[in-house]
């Protein structure tokens, strides 16, 4: 199945996210499923089940922003710098709501193989530290 036929081409959201959080969780999502150098297939599997839940805007392609995606956590893993400015993105382009939906998300993806690994560990506590709840955000 393409990734084009998992997200709903709407031209409104009834996800309550808007494209920039839902672009940033595919960010996180990435993130975990690349931080331990091992990709399972459940955790793949668990991203494209989180994918069709959101309304993708029809506009932009999944495809192309799924290799952004893979493009920039790849580089975020490679160094202590591009990983800061990563997570700190990640943080200014999500809003409570979206943060919590990631963490969630997130937690699932480092489970979904049944093995906890140091790295997966690492990104975990790394994004629950970036993300961090502002009072007022929705």
């Amino acid at each position: 199945m393409s990734f084009r036929s998992l997200f709903r081409l709407s031209s409104h959201s009834d996800d309550g996210l808007t494209q920039s959080e839902r672009e940033a969780i595919v960010d996180v999502l990435h993130y975990c499923m690349f931080a331990d150098k091992h990709i399972a297939t459940t955790e793949d599997d668990l991203i494209e089940a989180a994918a069709r839940t959101f309304n993708w805007d029809p506009k932009v392609s999944y495809e192309y922003y799924e290799g952004k995606s893979t493009g920039m956590v790849r580089a975020a893993l490679a160094d202590a710098y591009s990983r800061v400015t990563f997570l700190t993105d990640l943080n200014s382009r999500l809003g409570n709501q979206a943060k919590l939906i990631a963490l969630q998300l997130a937690e699932r993806v480092i489970n979904a193989d049944g093995v906890r690994r140091t790295e997966e560990l690492e990104a975990m506590e790394a994004l629950r530290k970036a993300l961090s709840l502002t009072p007022g955000q929705r």
